[in-house]
């Protein structure tokens, strides 16, 4: 046991996209500069250089931080997009020779390079580090992290340099109020970078070098180190809170210039984040969840590309034109009245007042006795109407509602906002740089919160569909942070921040107020009814039941009876006769009985309160389960596309060698010959191609059934044949009297039309066993290394039966007949078969198809 431990402490794991798994030293947390690589000399050059230009122009040093900037976002997601797509880092390095097993000797700038990986790993880990042994995804991930290092650390210098150059030199005076202000914004700039530092030392503690530079676009870790801190609190936070230290910068600084540039700093990373890293982490890591048939059914019945807000707009439904054609009346309207005064101010605050009122209070009021007592859904089927229709025009409602609450806010605003004689005074610019902000981040978690819920639970459609209730709710984005993310209204409060009217901040306020309402009066108590604390519920009142029977039974029953019959009923019999005795002794049995009865009552209602809400949650663990399954066949099958997609599959074919007809034509017993086409670079001992019946694949890039003894190595191998498990796949290709073989199959090799890749052409017969015994629509697979990812595949042929010449049917006949054909397909001993024989006894078994390929798809 210590000796894994130990193993795991000083070894990590990597796999790839063929499955193999390669184990490295761990890299030590200690900085070292004993043998620095050229790449470090490079990095620690072009530091110092920046340096000796700090007393620079200040925009000289502002274009150096965009150069570096432009170069780390755009160059460095350029780069890691196409290695995501297709591999262009790795199949750079094989090119350029830096590969294992290079076709042609390396050229010496391929060995300074080797020098330089090797020297940077032994620097790293203390180990002897040989590189031929090690993958070139490996490699190449190293010798990309060196150029990301160079790239990150001359970008941070670069903005420290250009804050400095843009930094506010002149004196303060303390004894004045704007003196302490600035004394004081600069403290808090202090902090502020003092604070970012803490979460960039909390990351750097959690974080492995896999993560911080990109592994994951090159190979798996086989053990993920636990990201907990700050990654339990805050989503993103190398990206997010991580760069904060740019606006205690700006606060330091007292720069407008420095805030602009590291705001824009600041996005083009989340840019990177969404358009680089996202997809990749979703490539690699999630799995999607597949929907049962009855998610899918209610998703076809009752949602279709619904309005939301302003998009999905349809100018046939009724619906989105009510809704642009108000919202566009209330625009008019404003337009017409005019700007606010004395007379018209009242106007301007009644409209979005009146929609919140509407939004929040009215459809609040409804969903609450929906839920109570199906209120909204009865109202229409009583009138005829049904589920669908009820639910179609609530919808309509909760997005009409919902955008006049925009729009009016918008149209108020507007009229309430007061045009400054300069924006570029100081607190025209906070407010301005504020507002707009809280506008973007209300804008960003709307939609983080509809790419959570979707449509469901956009439009509370669980209040109305009963099928949807007691489903698992998701804890995933931007619900593993926040509980509920659009409790507060950021963009109204940013318009607040605007406007700086009175008017807007009470109207913001009021509508923030009925918002508190509405979760606590309506939503929270469905969420804990459907979802949380029903199950919870039940069991305590359960257990309280049950521990009131056992009281109940023990006191009552067992302790009265028994003192009845003994003392009590010797003492009554010396004052009352026996039908008194009688009397008081069935009143008090019934008592007591009532009291066992009403309680056992009680306590099987309970049972099938908690049966009725635990019937849901049971449903929802077992879609789960599932769910997890098929994200473990997702996670094997991305595996083998990752494999396939990384290959030059323009350059393999198959095709059926035939004669006549448009449509490849074969008679019954005839063999199939199969031309096929590969990479010289890229073919694998253990290509296999394997002939199947067009319907038994559904995949076009995975073979997922058996095709028994109708296959063949490439290499024309045996499985026992003592080649196959060289591990050089290059000694199969030889060069004979004749021209090439690849194995026991003659090719031709080729120039291709891509640079360094050779294009193999050959031919295999498939005959007897390796042939389908039977009519039918066939095609035929080219399989990569012993796997199941097809590379190519032929257009489908045909298997017919020849036309019978038999006019009469006779025993001698039909054995004329079949003989042929027999023959075609198994081996018989050349004599002909007496009428009464079975042709069983004839047949010879080929000893290369013991091994009927058991190992395949077993």
């Amino acid at each position: 046991m210590e000796t894994e431990q130990e193993e795991q402490t000083f070894f990590q794991g990597i796999r790839f996209v063929d499955g193999s798994v390669f184990y490295f030293p761990a890299f030590s947390k200690e900085f070292k500069l004993v043998r620095p690589t050229d790449l470090e000399l490079l990095t620690f050059a072009l530091l110092l250089f920046q340096l000796l230009q700090m007393n620079s122009s200040k925009y000289l040093l502002l274009g150096s931080f965009i150069f570096w900037r432009v170069l780390l976002v755009v160059g460095l997601g350029f780069v890691l997009v196409q290695q995501s797509k297709h591999a262009s880092i790795i199949r750079l390095m094989a090119y350029c020779g830096l590969g294992r097993n290079p076709k042609k000797p390396r050229s010496e700038w391929a060995n300074y390079w080797i020098r330089q990986v090797t020297l940077y790993m032994e620097n790293n880990t203390g180990f002897e580090y040989d590189y031929v042994s090690m993958p070139i995804e490996f490699n190449s991930w190293i010798l990309f992290r060196q150029i990301a290092f160079l790239l990150i650390s001359n970008d941070l210098l670069a903005y420290c340099l250009f804050a400095r150059g843009f930094s506010d030199q002149k004196p303060v005076d303390l004894d004045t109020l704007e003196g302490i202000k600035i004394v004081l914004q600069k403290m808090g700039g202090f902090l502020i970078i003092c604070f970012n530092i803490g979460i960039r030392f909390d990351l750097s503690q959690t974080m492995d070098p896999y993560t911080t530079y990109w592994g994951n676009f090159f190979f798996i870790k086989t053990h993920h180190s636990n990201e907990k801190g700050s990654f339990d609190k805050i989503p993103h936070p190398m990206y997010s809170i991580g760069y904060i230290g740019y606006y205690g910068v700006a606060l330091l600084t007292q720069s407008y210039t420095v805030l602009f540039i590291s705001m824009a700093g600041h996005a083009s990373q989340i840019l990177f984040l969404y358009y680089v890293e996202r997809p990749q982490l979703k490539k690699i890591q999630e799995a999607p969840d597949e929907e049962d048939e009855e998610l899918q059914k209610i998703k076809h019945t009752y949602f279709g590309h619904d309005l939301t807000l302003f998009t999905n707009f349809n100018i046939f439904r009724s619906g989105d034109l009510m809704t642009y054609f108000i919202a566009g009346y209330t625009i008019f309207s404003a337009w017409l009245i005019g700007p606010v005064n004395s007379n018209n101010k009242w106007f301007y605050i009644a409209q979005p007042v009146f929609w919140r009122f509407l939004h929040t209070f009215g459809l609040g009021m409804i969903l609450h006795l929906q839920g109570k007592n199906k209120f909204w859904t009865r109202l229409y089927i009583k009138r005829g109407g049904s589920l669908k229709e009820a639910f179609h025009h609530w919808k309509v409602l909760f997005n009409l509602t919902l955008t006049m609450i925009y729009v009016s806010l918008l149209v108020t605003a507007y009229r309430f906002y007061k045009f400054p004689e300069s924006y570029f005074n100081d607190g025209e610019v906070i407010k301005h740089t504020l507002g707009i902000l809280f506008i973007v981040l209300h804008s960003w978690i709307t939609t983080a919160v509809y790419t959570v819920l979707g449509p469901i639970g956009w439009f509370h459609a669980d209040y109305f569909i009963d099928a949807l209730q007691g489903r698992d709710k998701k804890q995933t984005g931007i619900y593993k942070y926040l509980e509920h993310p659009l409790l507060y209204n950021f963009s109204s409060w940013g318009v607040v921040l605007i406007c700086a009217s009175w008017e807007i901040f009470w109207i913001t306020l009021f509508g923030q107020t009925l918002h508190f309402v509405f979760l606590h009066f309506v939503e929270r108590p469905h969420i804990d009814s459907t979802y949380g604390k029903a199950l919870q519920g039940s069991s305590e009142n359960l257990l309280n039941r049950t521990d009131t029977v056992t009281t109940i039974t023990d006191t009552e029953t067992v302790v009265p009876n028994r003192t009845l019959d003994s003392d009590s009923e010797s003492i009554a019999s010396d004052s009352e006769d026996d039908d008194t005795l009688r009397l008081k002794r069935r009143k008090r049995t019934n008592s007591t009985g009532g009291i066992v009865i009403d309680t056992i009552k009680g306590v099987v209602q309970e049972l099938e309160g908690l049966m009725h809400n635990a019937k849901p949650h049971v449903k929802a663990m077992v879609q789960k389960t599932q769910r997890g399954v098929a994200s473990i066949a997702n996670a094997a099958r991305f595996e083998d596309s990752l494999a396939r997609n990384s290959l030059p599959l323009h350059l393999y074919t198959l095709s059926i060698k035939y004669t006549t007809g448009t449509i490849p034509t074969l008679q019954f017993g005839d063999p199939v010959v199969i031309e096929f086409t590969g990479c010289r670079e890229t073919m694998k001992q253990k290509d296999w191609i394997g002939v199947y019946d067009v319907s038994q694949n559904f995949d076009p890039h995975i073979t997922t059934s058996t095709c028994s003894t109708k296959w063949m190595h490439v290499s024309g191998f045996r499985l026992n044949h003592s080649s196959i498990v060289n591990p050089d796949d290059s000694v199969l290709f030889s060069k004979t009297a004749k021209g090439y073989t690849f194995g026991d199959t003659p090719v031709e090799l080729s120039p291709s039309s891509e640079l360094g890749l050779r294009l193999v052409k050959g031919t295999l017969v498939y005959a007897k066993q390796r042939i389908p015994w039977r009519t039918g629509k066939f095609e035929v697979r080219y399989h990569y290394d012993g796997k199941y990812n097809v590379l190519a595949s032929s257009q489908p042929f045909m298997i017919e039966l020849p036309s019978s010449k038999l006019c009469t049917p006779s025993a001698d006949g039909i054995l004329q007949e079949l003989t042929p054909i027999i023959s075609k397909c198994v081996e018989i001993y050349p004599i002909l078969l007496e009428p009464n024989e079975g042709i069983l006894s004839r047949v010879v078994v080929p000893e290369d198809t013991v091994d009927n390929g058991s190992h395949f798809l077993t």
